[in-house]
C-alpha cells in the first residue's frame, strides 16, 4: 500500500518529554492498525529512512531544507509540532501544543522569535491545525488570528500498559530512597510557570503536620533549580524536599503509584499530561483551576487557585486527610483517554486532506 501520510518525527531526537510521548504513541498506534503512513524518525524508533539530529537549530534547519526533498508525490505531511517546511508544495497538517512563551514572555525571552515568527507561518501554511485542548484552541485564535474552522481539538492520552493503579514496586522506590505513601510528588520542568516556588512555600506548612517529604522529579535546570533549592534552604525544609532529576518512563509510573498525592499546580498548560498519568495510577491529584488543567482533570482531581499559597496548602491537606474520593474520581476520569482514541481522531482529522 502506498504511503499517503508522512509523520515528521524529527522532534524525537530530543530527550523524551510529553510531546515526544505523543509522537511516539501516535506512530505506534498507526503502525499497529496497518494504516498507510511513513515515518521520518530517529533510528531507534523505526527501520528504514532515519532522521538523526542533534540540537534545536539542526532540527529546525533539517525541517526547512532537507524534509521537503524527502516527500513523494501524493503524500500529506503531518507535523506533530509547528516546525514544518515553509517553502514546500506538499500539503501539510500541523499540531500545536501551547503558546505559553507568548503568555509569559518575560520568562521565555529566547523563545520569542520561534513563537512570534516561525510558528505562525507554519500554522498558516498548513491546510488544517490540530491542538490538544479547547484552551490551546482559543489561544491559537487569540495570538495567531486563525479562523475557528481551521482548528480541531484532539486530546492527548496516556499509556494504559504503564500507568494503572496498584501497589508501587518497593525495589523501584528503594532505588530513590522512597517509601510507599511517604511522599508528595511532582514531575515536570522547573520553569517559573510550573509554580514550584508556591508549592515549596505551601509545603512549609504541610511539613509541620505531616512526616512525609516533597519529591520533585524533572531535569535539573541551571536557570531555575538552584534558586528553588535555595528557597527550600531559606525556609529550612531542605531535608524534606528531595530532587530526583530526570526519571525514566519505566520508573515514573512506580513513583506515581507510590505517592500519597500528586501536586501539579502550574499557572498554565496546553494540556497537562502528568495530571492525566497520575489520575490513571489512582494517585489523588491536586492541580490548577486554570485553563487546560481543569479542562483535562474536571472532577477527577482537586482544582485550586495556583496563585494562592493558602489554597494550595488547603488542597494538599484535604488530600492527605482523605484522598480516597479523588483516587476513585481520577481513575474514572482517566478511562476516557487512550492513545488509540487519540490516534484514531488524529487520522480522521487528516483524512479530508489526503487528496
Amino acid at each position: 500500500m502506498t504511503s499517503r501520510i508522512v509523520l515528521n518525527g524529527s522532534y524525537l531526537n530530543l530527550r523524551m518529554t510529553g510531546v515526544g510521548t505523543y509522537i511516539l504513541n501516535l506512530w505506534r498506534c498507526w503502525k499497529a492498525q496497518g494504516l498507510p503512513v511513513r515515518g521520518l524518525l530517529p533510528p531507534e524508533f523505526a527501520s528504514g529512512q532515519a532522521v538523526k539530529l542533534r540540537g534545536h537549530l539542526p532540527r529546525l534547519a533539517w525541517n526547512q531544507i532537507v524534509l521537503p526533498t524527502l516527500l513523494k508525490p501524493g503524500e500529506l505531511l503531518f507535523n506533530p509540532v509547528p516546525e514544518g517546511p515553509i517553502l514546500c508544495a506538499h500539503p501539510q497538517v500541523t499540531f500545536a501544543h501551547d503558546v505559553i512563551p507568548l503568555i509569559y514572555p518575560e520568562w521565555f525571552p529566547r523563545k520569542q522569535n520561534y513563537f512570534k515568527y516561525l510558528v505562525p507561518v507554519c500554522l498558516k501554511r498548513s491546510q488544517h491545525v490540530l491542538c490538544n485542548s479547547q484552551t490551546t484552541r482559543q489561544d491559537l485564535i487569540r495570538f495567531y488570528d486563525l479562523r475557528p474552522e481551521q482548528l480541531s481539538v484532539v486530546p492527548l492520552a496516556y499509556d494504559r500498559e504503564r500507568f494503572f493503579p496498584g501497589r508501587a514496586d518497593p525495589v523501584c522506590l528503594a532505588k530513590y530512597g522512597l517509601h510507599d505513601q511517604g511522599y508528595m510528588f511532582y514531575v515536570g520542568a522547573h520553569e517559573p510557570h510550573k509554580n514550584l516556588k508556591r508549592l515549596i512555600e505551601a509545603f512549609v506548612q504541610i511539613a509541620k503536620i505531616w512526616e512525609g517529604n516533597f519529591v520533585i522529579a524533572g531535569a535539573f535546570d541551571p536557570r531555575y533549580t538552584p534558586a528553588l533549592q535555595a528557597l527550600a534552604a531559606s525556609l529550612k525544609i531542605s531535608e524534606r524536599v528531595q530532587w530526583l532529576d530526570y526519571i525514566s518512563a519505566a520508573d515514573l509510573s512506580e513513583l506515581y503509584r507510590g505517592a500519597r498525592l500528586f501536586a501539579f499546580v502550574s499557572l498554565y498548560e496546553g494540556f497537562g499530561l502528568p495530571v492525566l498519568e497520575a489520575m490513571a495510577c489512582g494517585t489523588p491529584t491536586l492541580t490548577s483551576n486554570r485553563g487546560a488543567l481543569q479542562e483535562v482533570a474536571q472532577a477527577g482531581a482537586l482544582c485550586v487557585d495556583p496563585e494562592s499559597i493558602e489554597a494550595i496548602c488547603a488542597g494538599i491537606t484535604q488530600l492527605l486527610e482523605g484522598g480516597s474520593h479523588f483516587h476513585r474520581a481520577g481513575l474514572a476520569r482517566s478511562t476516557i483517554f487512550s492513545w488509540e482514541r487519540t490516534a484514531e481522531c488524529t487520522w480522521q482529522a487528516l483524512t479530508p486532506f489526503m487528496g
